[in-house]
């Protein structure tokens, strides 16, 4: 388990979407100009991106160590609703810039 490059990439990733989160949503709720819509689908983005690479790096650990909880894992409400929050956000980027391009069309 040690030499699996897959959960090391999980792992830097999630930390790198943790930190990137965190820095996004410090300067938005910190800053004196108000953010746009787009500025926090972004944010909560790389959250949602943190959040499904967290799960999917742990249940790669559990593939290794427990075999019987990495199939639970993979069988529960967890493993499908790791990708809402992505889908919420991607929808919403792609959303509302079609809605702004088509406005300035017209």
């Amino acid at each position: 388990m040690m030499n699996d490059p897959t959960l090391l990439l999980y792992i830097i990733i999630t930390t790198i979407a943790i930190y990137g989160f965190c820095l996004f949503f410090w300067w938005g709720v910190s800053s004196t100009k108000r953010p746009n819509s787009m500025y926090w689908y972004v944010t909560f983005m790389l959250f949602g991106t943190a959040v499904n690479n967290g799960i999917a790096g742990y249940v790669r650990y559990l593939k290794f160590g427990n075999d019987i909880a990495y199939h639970q894992m993979l069988e529960s409400d967890i493993w499908p609703l790791r990708l809402w929050l992505l889908l919420f956000c991607v929808f919403g980027i792609v959303a509302h810039g079609s809605v702004r391009y088509f406005r300035s069309k017209h």
